[in-house]
């Protein structure tokens, strides 16, 4: 019945977008027969309540199908957060500590003082790493279990943000860099934590990615490419923990969410009206591991979950999206680029 209710819902805003004039009310019949009786209507309420069926039924298989066999005791557990000192991360290991977790936080840069408040600064503790070095990353995790133990919650987080050039504008160097922080440093760290884990079958991996592991455009091919490979990375553990390892019960998590409203994005974009606020993300990640239950989580959720089907589209109506997408984005950003690069502005 939550399905059908939220499909009526949605009937009456498209039905009122669509300018029509008849009332969607009465019974639940009378209102199916005015739904009916348009064409566009009803086609609309169709692809909706196809995807209202599948959210649910993902759900169902992630949520219910891959939950913890033991609840998590949380001032017993231990979380590692990379590219925790700023940002995202670290607002995500404050919430993770909240709870009485202990924290160890990997990232390259030191954070700031004052960077977690002080009743969870004792614990959070931050191991400066370079995590494009997996030597680096596996000293560190011979530091954390010496002085904790085996960490059971991995978040993912790390990234070098989108710098909104195109593919012969960008600089090797920081090509290299984006799929080594966004994308390798993920399969190093998983490397190190995951054998615990299967070997307790307990644990929890969350792999930050973005809308942009499904739509890519203009100026941002580095990104996209080690967002979608964060997401190929996401779907084999998943497999892997069911089929090689026998460990069902090690949670997966993979988030993508749409732009965020950052001091990057501010100098990228020239309007963030409808982007998400960082804190919209960071309560996804923290609700969803207290959870204890496996999730792909969509932000916003409709318009990224329709991303999410995108490729199952065909090839002209795929490329006359990209481009009005990449139209759209082109005329927001602050960054001009031209060709050849010494026109550029």
């Amino acid at each position: 019945m939550t399905v059908i209710k939220a499909t009526l819902a949605a009937a009456l805003l498209i039905h009122n977008r669509l300018g029509g004039r008849a009332p969607l009310h009465g019974t639940l019949p009378e209102r199916l027969a005015v739904i009916l009786r348009s064409r566009k209507l009803a086609i609309a309420l169709l692809f909706y309540l196809i995807a209202q069926i599948n959210t649910w039924l993902d759900r169902v298989y992630l949520g219910y199908g891959r939950r913890a066999k033991d609840a998590y005791h949380w001032p017993q557990e231990i979380a590692v957060v990379t590219g925790g000192s700023g940002g995202l991360g670290r607002r995500i290991a404050s919430g993770l500590a909240a709870k009485g977790t202990r924290v160890a936080v990997l990232d390259i840069a030191a954070p700031e003082d004052g960077a977690w408040p002080s009743s969870l600064a004792s614990r959070i503790q931050f191991y400066q790493t370079d995590l494009t070095d997996a030597n680096a990353i596996r000293t560190v995790a011979e530091e954390i279990r010496s002085a904790w133990g085996h960490p059971t919650i991995l978040v993912n987080n790390a990234g070098v943000p989108n710098a909104g050039q195109s593919l012969l504008h960008a600089e090797p160097s920081r090509t290299k860099l984006t799929l080594e922080v966004n994308l390798l440093a993920s399969f190093y760290t998983i490397h190190e934590f995951l054998p615990d884990m299967v070997k307790h079958d307990h644990g929890h991996v969350v792999n930050v990615a973005s809308a942009a592991s499904f739509i890519s455009g203009v100026k941002a091919a580095d990104y996209a490419a080690s967002k979608a490979g964060l997401l190929a990375l996401n779907e084999t553990l998943r497999i892997e923990l069911q089929t090689i390892f026998k460990a069902p019960s090690v949670l997966t998590t993979i988030v993508h969410p749409s732009f965020i409203r950052t001091p990057m994005t501010r100098e990228l974009f020239k309007s963030q009206s409808d982007f998400l606020e960082a804190d919209e993300v960071v309560h996804a990640v923290v609700s969803q591991v207290h959870q204890q239950r496996s999730a792909n989580l969509f932000l916003p959720n409709a318009r990224v979950r329709f991303g999410a089907t995108f490729r199952a589209f065909p090839t002209w109506l795929q490329d006359h999206l990209r481009l009005q997408i990449s139209r759209g984005l082109l005329k927001r950003s602050r960054v001009t680029v031209t060709w050849p690069p010494n026109e550029a502005k």
